[in-house]
This record gives C-alpha cells, structure tokens and sequence, in this order.
C-alpha cells in the first residue's frame, strides 16, 4: 500500500541495460562478492542497517577504494535475469507464470493463488500504472471499506523503469505484495502494521522462490551501487533503494516480529486514521 517510504527520487527516465550491470559486476574478484554478499545478508541481524538502507550505505562505503577485477568464476553464481527492458503490467505477469510454471518442486503457499488474483484483477483492468502516485509510493491497493474484493492495484510508473534495472522478477515482487493485501479479507479490520503482514510474507516468499539463495540479490545490489558510483542518477539510486527494501526483507526470514520491526523502519505507524485506506508498501 502506501506510506512514507523513502525509496523512490525522481521521475528522471535513464535508459539502461543488462550489459552496463554486466560490466559492473565483472570488475569485482570472487573474493570481494563473497565478502559484500555475506555483509548485505548479515546487516539486518547484527545491526548495521541504522536504517532500512544503512547496509547499502555501509556496503558502499566498504566498496570505496577497492580494486575489483575480472573473475571467469563470477558467471558461475546465480545472477538476476536482467534484460534492460521496461517491466510493463504484462511482463511481470508473464515472468511469474513462467517461473512458477517451471518450477521443480511445489512453490511456496499462497503464490499460485496470488498470482492468479494478479491476473484476474489485471483482466478486470483493476492493476495499472498511475503517475499521480508520490515519488515515495511503490504501489497502492486501493479499496473502499467491506468491499476489499472490488479493490484495485495501483503502481508507480516508475516501476517500469526500475524493472529495467533489476529484472521483471524482482519487480514483480511489489505486484505480489499489493495482491497480498487484495486477498486479505480482513484488512479492513486491521491496524496500519498488522495489514501489512500477510503482504510482507507473501513478497518475502517471492523473493525465496525466484532466489533461493538470495544469492541474485546480493549480486545485484552490489552491481547496482557499482553502477550508481559510475553513472550517477537519481533512477540508479532509486534501483538501489528498491533493491536494499527488497533484501532487508528477504533477511527477516519471514518471521512476524521481524517484519514488525521492519516496517517500523519504513515509517509504519498506527493512529493516523488509515485502517481502511491505502496503506504502506514494502517496495
């Protein structure tokens, strides 16, 4: 839903491309991954995110200065499926059928059946983009008070843009948390934090599913810091702090109390009269 997280910047369109994420993530030696990849996964517990960004600060800080070259062994480790192609309504849904179509073992509960809610709403022409969102709103589910089944899916046109950087996958990530919120029968019931629970846990499954490891999303986070400290921008900082959102969440392991804690972080808070209007997303 919406609130007042701080991940989007700017409006700046910057077209980009798999290869420029290529060429940034090719400079760093296998060493300095394992290292980045350990600090991003460990931030959340051992308190080095000050804020829900601060490990992405504190890798970029632990990045300056060094020498990251070339390693054959980089293409060997699970990397995003980045395209530089904009991440449309379709696309999103057409990756996540594809993936959990060929998925080995039984996805995660509930994905299924979210992503079919995220089809049939997009039939109804109840998902779209929408420009009048604030730079700070990822996305929106919108509804009217006991009649959470007619809702509708909001996303921020920037999103699109994101999706060039980090894949229709990890985009596809806030399309599954604002579908959490619409197969939320109580949410009309529920406090500002306590509705974004089930939503948080199905982006949290996602996340798990398209990267088990979280392997994906470390190496993108660090390439996207590498590639914002060459070509800054106010959309490869936008990438960043969407992916940063993304892991942090990932590193609560799902659990309640720590999802808690995390949208606290983001700026959740209760007593503003926002029960039954849009609420805060996670990305």
């Amino acid at each position: 839903m919406t609130g007042s997280l701080a991940l989007l910047a700017s409006l700046l369109m910057w077209p980009s491309s798999a290869r420029a994420l290529d060429a940034s993530a090719a400079r760093m030696s296998q060493e300095a991954m394992a290292q980045t990849l350990e600090f991003s996964h460990n931030a959340i517990t051992n308190g080095s995110d000050e804020k829900v960004y601060g490990s992405g600060q504190a890798i970029e800080a632990r990045m300056t200065g060094a020498s990251f070259v070339f390693s054959p062994s980089l293409h060997q480790v699970q990397r995003a499926q980045v395209t530089g192609d904009q991440s449309t309504v379709a696309d999103m849904l057409a990756e996540s059928a594809r993936l959990l179509g060929a998925a080995k073992t039984t996805p995660p509960d509930g994905l299924e059946t979210n992503l079919a809610r995220q089809q049939a709403m997009n039939g109804q022409n109840r998902v779209g983009f929408d420009g009048a969102l604030a730079d700070q709103e990822m996305g929106v589910f919108r509804f009217l008070k006991g009649k959470v089944d007619q809702g509708t899916i909001a996303l921020n046109t920037q999103l699109a843009e994101i999706g060039r950087l980090v894949g229709h996958a990890f985009a596809a990530a806030t399309l599954f948390h604002e579908a959490g919120h619409a197969g939320d029968d109580a949410i009309d019931q529920k406090g500002v934090i306590d509705g974004e629970i089930l939503a948080f846990v199905m982006q949290y499954r996602w996340l798990c599913f398209v990267d088990p490891t979280g392997e994906k999303l470390g190496l993108l986070r660090v390439a996207l810091i590498d590639e914002q400290r060459l070509n800054p921008s106010k959309l490869n900082k936008m990438a960043v702090d969407y992916a940063a959102t993304l892991d942090v969440l990932r590193s609560t392991g799902g659990e309640p109390d720590k999802i808690r804690a995390f949208a606290g972080q983001l700026g959740y808070k209760e007593g503003d009269g926002r029960t039954s209007q849009p609420l805060p997303t996670g990305a």
